[in-house]
């Protein structure tokens, strides 16, 4: 039996002092990222906390598709208004990436890693695999962060049949764990962590040691495309900036900073 979500559950759940206070749960909706948009017009407060249990149009990074059957997966998106400076653009990236991960790891007692920019996996046996991944839109103004809407996706009771079949990456915390996982206690973990995390960040504690510490791509030979322009670029990762640029060393020495494309390992 699918595990079933409603506003009731999902409140009872989070255990914050403001963050997530205010829920609207929709069995469908065309995108949590867009109904909030549209609701943060309107006037609603930061911390607020729209979910669904299935998206007509989801959607990840450059606009990709992001499906999954009704009530198999965490599909939501939180409001923030942060008015930090535009060089912590990316702190909310990485502190929700950061939360999730912490969050499987305590709730599901699985490994956790993640991989630049904004997927979180599992680390087992067969490797890493992608089990969610974070989409932030924002709005900056006279060199302010006024606006941000994360976006969060994870793969919670998805079987393997029902995986996207664009990736041989790809799993579920179903598939890891080998039982289902209740999905209100796991969004009231990430909630409570990811609110932690925010204050701190708040207070000017940057994320990104610990969010580089988790990066599965640090380390690594990996490949770089650019959607936009085609382009490819291939090196050693040594790190990250604070503001979350990718450091790669290329084979003739120059140390490139990345702001942004498709990663994949190659050794």
């Amino acid at each position: 039996m699918l595990d079933s979500l409603d506003q009731k559950k999902i409140s009872e759940e989070i255990n914050t002092k403001w963050l997530g206070k205010e829920v609207f749960y929709y069995p469908v909706v065309n995108s949590t990222n867009v109904l909030l948009k549209e609701m943060a017009f309107r006037g609603v407060s930061s911390g607020t906390l729209v979910i669904t249990d299935y998206q007509q149009k989801g959607k990840g990074r450059y606009g990709r598709k992001w499906s999954a059957p009704p009530r198999t997966s965490l599909l939501f998106s939180l409001l923030f208004h942060p008015n930090w400076p535009s060089e912590r653009a990316n702190w909310l990236t990485m502190i929700a990436a950061l939360a999730v991960s912490l969050a499987i790891e305590e709730y599901c007692l699985l490994s956790s890693q993640l991989k630049w920019p904004n997927d979180i996996g599992i680390t087992g046996a067969k490797g890493w695999r992608k089990v969610g991944g974070i989409l932030q839109e924002g709005h900056i103004e006279n060199g302010s962060v006024r606006q941000v809407i994360i976006g969060i996706g994870i793969n919670v009771n998805i079987g393997r049949e029902d995986l996207p079949k664009v990736s041989n990456s790809a799993s579920s915390l179903l598939i890891e764990k080998k039982r289902p996982v209740l999905r209100a206690p796991l969004l009231g973990s990430i909630m409570e962590k990811l609110e932690l995390l925010y204050e701190q960040a708040h207070e000017g504690r940057s994320p990104q040691p610990l969010w580089n510490e988790r990066l599965i791509t640090v380390g690594q030979h990996v490949l770089i495309e650019s959607l936009g322009t085609k382009a490819s670029l291939s090196g050693l990762v040594e790190g990250t900036e604070p503001d979350g640029r990718l450091l790669l060393r290329d084979s003739n020495g120059l140390l490139h900073k990345i702001n942004a494309g498709d990663v994949t390992i190659v050794g």
